[in-house]
């Protein structure tokens, strides 16, 4: 099975979702909007690491 993970950053969250191959959302998170580019990575390091073990 193919699983596809966006991510949308926007002014106030980042938001990450899990996508199978019909093209549903099967799992999605949230978090915070980061101030700096080291805390970026590592929130879409979190968010992924979040949607692998749901």
């Amino acid at each position: 099975m193919v699983i596809k993970i966006g991510i949308y950053f926007g002014g106030t969250k980042v938001e990450a979702a899990a996508i199978n191959g019909q093209g549903e959302i099967i799992a999605r998170i949230k978090a915070e909007a980061p101030n700096n580019y080291d805390s970026a990575l590592n929130t879409i390091r979190f968010l992924v690491k979040k949607l692998k073990a749901s």
